[in-house]
């Protein structure tokens, strides 16, 4: 068994409610944070945010090093600024700033926390022109800078952006954690998409044959060599680097009614399925929960079963309105 430290249990859960101030009906909502304790889960405290802010976990909320917890959000109304909150476990204030940006019809916002844990903070001025802050965790501002492509990710110490190459083409550019630019991918869409890239640098790439119904998955290193290049029947659908997902490295997808694991060398594993579009999640420990219509699949790194249950399934997709995130610090 793996022992990763200290954990934080943070539950968080938004209610809506409906503002019947203006003539057309808007949806506003806050978040309730509630820090459960490490080795009982029995409450030790809850806190509310801002009555105006909303949180959406893995894009506006961030844990950190420390089990602090980092938010960005605007104000009710149109063409607000942005701000960005730091708030203890326990549910103090560490500190606040306000940025000049405002949220118009181009603004999104969002957060990463780097492997230097540092916490950088993006806001889009327009589609590919973005505002980049890099803040230490007392707030101190680190680095600001401008860059004009599109922000995507950030993942396994590379932020990595997108700039259009024309209607089918896009050029991949990586960045490291002080924003220096590394290297970069040309991808040619619905040929070689990029889906990401692992800890030890392997860059993953699918394609899809809508006439054949056919999936391919390939791997190039960063200097754009191609590894190996694999082909599946069936549609792709969800992989491991989806945002919010625990564990993003190697790379684990769903393609038809089969769930399959890679690495720089190959196929490391597959699991069938009895349906197609399965949800799954990769936890820290390697390990892959599968949601297959009324069954529940843990899977090991070989992609072999270790337990079974079964669940209700609910068809279609809903909205989650109350998670729990588990943080290792």
């Amino acid at each position: 068994m793996q022992k990763f430290g200290k954990q934080l249990y943070v539950k968080y859960s938004s209610p809506w409610f409906e503002d019947d101030s203006s003539s057309s009906s808007k949806y506003y909502n806050y978040t309730n944070f509630s820090i459960l304790d490490d080795t009982k889960g029995s409450l030790q405290t809850t806190f509310k945010s801002d009555s105006q802010q909303y949180v959406d976990w893995g894009k506006t909320a961030k844990i950190g090093e420390k089990g602090e917890i980092y938010t960005i959000y605007t104000n009710r109304g149109k063409n607000q600024n942005y701000h960005l909150k730091a708030t203890s476990k326990e549910g103090k204030v560490l500190w606040s700033k306000t940025f000049t940006e405002k949220d118009s019809s181009q603004g999104i916002a969002g957060m990463f926390m780097l492997k230097n844990k540092t916490l950088l903070v993006y806001i889009r001025l327009n589609t590919y022109k973005y505002n980049i802050y890099r803040f230490d965790s007392t707030g101190k501002l680190l680095q600001k800078k401008q860059l004009n492509e599109y922000v995507d990710d950030y993942q396994n110490g590379y932020l990595f952006t997108y700039s259009s190459l024309g209607k089918t083409k896009a050029r991949v550019s990586f960045y490291d954690d002080n924003l220096n630019f590394k290297f970069k991918t040309d991808v040619t869409f619905g040929k070689d998409d990029f889906r990401g890239i692992s800890s030890d640098g392997t860059l993953y790439y699918t394609g899809f044959d809508k006439a054949k119904n056919v999936t391919t998955v390939l791997a190039k290193n960063k200097n754009g060599a191609l590894l190996w290049s694999k082909k599946f029947t069936g549609t792709q659908w969800r992989d491991n680097y989806y945002d919010g997902n625990g564990y993003k490295d190697e790379f684990v997808i769903v393609i038809g009614n089969t769930i399959y694991k890679f690495n720089a060398k190959g196929l490391a594993g597959k699991k069938q399925l009895s349906s197609e579009r399965a949800d799954f999640q990769v936890g820290e420990d390697r390990t892959v929960l599968v949601q297959d219509q009324t069954k529940l699949y843990l899977l090991n790194e070989k992609m072999e079963v270790l337990r079974t249950a079964n669940t209700e399934y609910l068809p279609g997709r809903f909205a989650i309105q109350s998670q729990i995130i588990v943080k290792h610090y």
